[in-house]
């Protein structure tokens, strides 16, 4: 059985192919509970978190997913964010969520963020693997293509208290694509330590 932790879980969508693959175990984190994952934590309490996940058995993972969220970015870039705009953004969940990897050293990993993101994720762990549509992807993974559509349908002035974690969603199909490029994989480079970041 393939063991895969998903990091800011949100609605689930990064992991939804291997959530109903009956040959995977998925344990999702988030810090929000409305989203029920299986441990609601911040991922800043790196060492917490570890612990937890030791403490239930699990010590290593096959694949570990993380997709932190990109809005600290988006607000350094945008004027009327005037707290934020033109300043660093808090990079803390991307070192914490590097730290977790390095940690249990899963063969394969994959960092998602978007395009706002990448400015400030480079110099911490290099230049993207991948592009998929509106998604950067990061790590160690068999490439893998799919289509998605790079415009949200979204209704700005909807009340819904979910639309920023549906705006946010990974989609399904991305999700199903990794998860057949990890199925029919033959090789993949060994995993990297983050030097001189963790």
């Amino acid at each position: 059985m393939k063991k895969v932790l998903d990091l800011f879980s949100g609605l689930g969508g990064f992991s939804s192919a291997f959530w109903d693959d009956p040959n995977c175990h998925v344990i999702r984190v988030d810090n929000d509970p409305q989203f029920n994952s299986t441990i609601c934590i911040d991922i800043n309490e790196t060492d917490k978190l570890i612990r937890i996940l030791e403490g239930w058995g699990h010590t290593k993972f096959d694949l570990i997913l993380a997709s932190p969220p990109c809005v600290e970015f988006y607000k350094v870039g945008a004027p009327w964010f005037k707290d934020h705009y033109g300043k660093k953004p808090d990079m803390s969940l991307v070192i914490s969520t590097m730290k977790i990897i390095d940690h249990f050293k899963p063969p394969i990993y994959v960092i998602e963020n978007t395009k706002s993101g990448k400015k400030w994720i480079e110099p911490l762990i290099g230049n993207n693997k991948h592009k998929i549509g509106p998604y950067f992807l990061w790590g160690v993974f068999p490439s893998f293509s799919c289509i998605v559509d790079s415009k949200l349908k979204d209704d700005p002035w909807s009340s819904d208290p979910l639309r920023a974690a549906k705006r946010a969603m990974i989609p399904r199909v991305l999700s199903t694509a990794l998860l057949n490029a990890i199925q029919n994989q033959t090789t993949l480079h060994q995993y990297v330590e983050f030097e001189g970041v963790v």
